[in-house]
Order: structure tokens, then sequence, then C-alpha cells
């Protein structure tokens, strides 16, 4: 969540290789302005319908990950 993302920079130096994952619709550049909501850069985005979920998977990690 955009709410969360103190620290991202500082994450992302420490870790450059680091995967940030969103959903296509959380670009929403008319918050960013607001002081709870930083951008984020993603390097991978992915796009599913209001109430559906997708399954993301590397090795034995495995996370749904649900668009409401």
């Amino acid at each position: 969540h955009r709410d969360h993302v103190e620290g991202y920079s500082a994450m992302v130096s420490l870790a450059p290789n680091v995967e940030v994952w969103g959903h296509e619709e959380a670009r929403v550049l008319g918050l960013i302005g607001h002081v709870v909501f930083k951008n984020v850069d993603f390097t991978n985005t992915w796009k599913n319908n209001p109430d559906s979920s997708i399954e993301w998977r590397l090795g034995s990690i495995s996370l749904v990950v649900t668009h409401s």
C-alpha cells in the first residue's frame, strides 16, 4: 500500500536488485502529493480484475494477491 512506503528508497539502495511489484491501477499520480503517499517505481506490474486473485511463485515461495 502506498501509505507503507516510508523507507522504500533506503530499501532499494540496500538491495538494488529487489523486485517491486505493483498493480497497474496503483499508479494514481494524483495522490503522490498527499503526505502519506510517495512514488514507488515498480520493477514489475500485474493487472487483474477487481475481486480476483493471482498467484505469484518463486521457488518454494507462493503468494496469492487479491485485487479488491
